[in-house]
């Protein structure tokens, strides 16, 4: 953990450090002195001084400097040349050495809840000190913090330490680990640096990935002329309201012949946990992120972020690097990325799973020439759409409650939607757990006439199905998947709302969901499975 903080402060830049005694901070005091070569110790016992003899430095240097103090009250007594540091907006950062957070409270020496002491002052970062990711988590933390220094703001690092603390390795064993270090651009202007540009140019086998996502048709454009180019293979989620027949959206299978040496991150959440495993196991190298210019979180999906771009208009990173010169990327690597059609089994199906039926469904929202909205809920249903070729959901805006992925709200966004566009064609594709959760979306005196609902009533949380291990639960059907026998039709009808239900059959249910959606103001069709 030292190591790491130390690797990442001098590759920032923070050379000058001013210490403070204690016994919890010794191994950080220790370290920093062992490495004469990279960092100047200056020894000031005060913590109160020693906050505004690190400001002053910053003052003259016009750089950051660090202030390393131990647990307990020595980390509050540095709270007066915070307060001074955020209002002239000086680079102070400080590192407090911390208990275990397992002893915070539980009447153990020096020990307070440091993490956020400074409020909204400074902010704040507690490094992990055990898990399987703590490495990743802590590098990923640390570069975040370091990189807010250049917000000319103070900033608090709490490192929590574990006894034994004075078994110090040999000045010797005091190297650089290899670091990722994360390059932060924040140009007003949105001009790329030449090592960003370079990054580009050399790379073969470029990805840009979009997760959900509402774009301008500026981007549209961009996406679709770099995809012709053949500059990137674009994997547009569904989501993303991105799909068209020439871009993936769909892939399940990875080996590593298929790993691009550049991926291009944008928009939000990811639907495929695929992609995102094997992304975070490759040796992918170069990682961009584009986040919102107010975003101060590190967002690092991937684990391996190397540049976060943060603006407002990402249609202009997209432009600059059209204007590149760059090749295209190799062939055998854009061919490993192509969408699988779905057509075939949609059209010769005889019995249809619900995955079959939200792709008809989908299919008949992308045929119909006016504007119109789908509505997924969480869970199955929005990877249900997921898997489906992307040129069905060409004409559709697509929205899905992403942020947290529950199950609640499905029906009550989609009404919302509705209410607003009632000018548009809204379909929600809901499953029957999501539904029952959120039905009393339909107890309103006011439904919008536009709107058509999807459900797919299969008896329960068939999703848990496909969990291994689940099936050696005896209470996974009861409690877990939470099976039932419920229906929906006295509730639709008591709402108001027209009725609809079909069987799995591909004839009943393809013409019912014509029926549904050509129907004359709000209905509902259950499908049982």
């Amino acid at each position: 953990m030292i190591t790491q903080l130390l690797t990442l402060m001098k590759c920032y830049g923070i050379k000058h450090v001013v210490v403070c005694p204690g016994s919890r901070n010794a191994p950080l005091v220790h370290a920093f002195a062992s490495r004469p070569d990279s960092f100047i110790v200056h020894p000031i016992t005060d913590e109160r001084s020693a906050g505004f003899v690190a400001i002053g430095m910053a003052d003259a240097l016009q750089s950051p400097v660090a202030v390393c103090v131990t647990s307990g009250s020595a980390v509050l007594n540095v709270a007066p040349a915070v307060s001074e540091a955020y209002y002239r907006r000086v680079p102070l950062l400080v590192v407090s050495a911390d208990r275990p957070p397992q002893w915070i409270g539980q009447m153990d020496g020096q020990t307070l809840p440091q993490n956020g002491c400074f409020g909204s002052l400074a902010r704040s970062y507690q490094l992990p000190n055990d898990g399987n990711e703590a490495k990743w988590w802590r590098n990923r933390l640390i570069n975040e913090a370091l990189n807010a220094l250049k917000c000319c703001r103070p900033v608090h690092i709490n490192v929590p330490l574990a006894e034994p603390l004075f078994n110090f390795p040999s000045p010797d064993s005091y190297i650089d680990n290899d670091e990722r270090v994360v390059n932060f651009e924040r140009n007003s202007n949105v001009q790329l640096s030449q090592s960003a540009k370079d990054e580009w140019i050399n790379a073969h086998r470029r990805m840009i990935i979009v997760g959900q996502h509402y774009p301008s048709d500026e981007l549209r454009k961009l996406m679709y002329e770099i995809k012709q180019r053949g500059l990137a293979v674009i994997i547009a989620e569904t989501l993303s309201n991105l799909p068209n027949s020439s871009i993936s959206n769909s892939y399940n299978t990875y080996t590593n012949d298929d790993a691009p040496d550049f991926v291009l991150y944008l928009g939000g959440h990811i639907i495929m946990k695929q992609l995102k495993k094997y992304l975070r196991t490759s040796s992918v190298q170069t990682v961009w992120r584009i986040e919102n210019a107010d975003e101060t979180t590190f967002i690092d999906t991937f684990q391996h972020t190397t540049r976060v771009i943060s603006t407002d208009d990402e249609c202009s990173v997209l432009s600059q690097l059209l204007d590149l010169k760059a090749e295209k990327s190799d062939d055998s690597f854009v061919g490993n990325w192509t969408c699988d059609k779905f057509e075939e089994s949609v059209n010769n199906a005889q019995t249809l799973d619900a995955k079959l039926v939200t792709a008809y469904a989908l299919k008949q929202m992308a045929a119909r020439r006016e504007s119109s909205a789908v509505a997924l809920a969480n869970s199955s249903t929005v990877r249900y759409a997921q898997s489906v070729c992307g040129d069905y959901v060409t004409n559709c805006t697509v929205l899905c409650n992403r942020g947290v992925n529950g199950i609640e709200g499905t029906l009550s966004a989609a009404v919302g939607y509705a209410t607003i566009k009632r000018n548009e064609l809204v379909l929600c594709i809901i499953g029957d757990l999501s539904f029952f959760y959120d039905h009393n979306a339909l107890w309103n005196n006011n439904l919008p006439q536009n709107l058509r609902i999807l459900l797919l009533n299969d008896g329960g949380g068939k999703i848990f199905s496909n969990l291994q291990g689940l099936e050696a639960s005896p209470f996974r059907d009861t409690l877990i998947s939470a099976n039932h026998d419920f229906h929906t039709e006295g509730w639709a009808r008591d709402c108001g709302v027209t009725y609809y239900k079909s069987d799995n059959s591909a004839d009943k249910c393809y013409a019912a969901i014509e029926k549904l959606l050509n129907s004359d103001g709000i209905a509902l069709l259950e499908v049982e499975f």
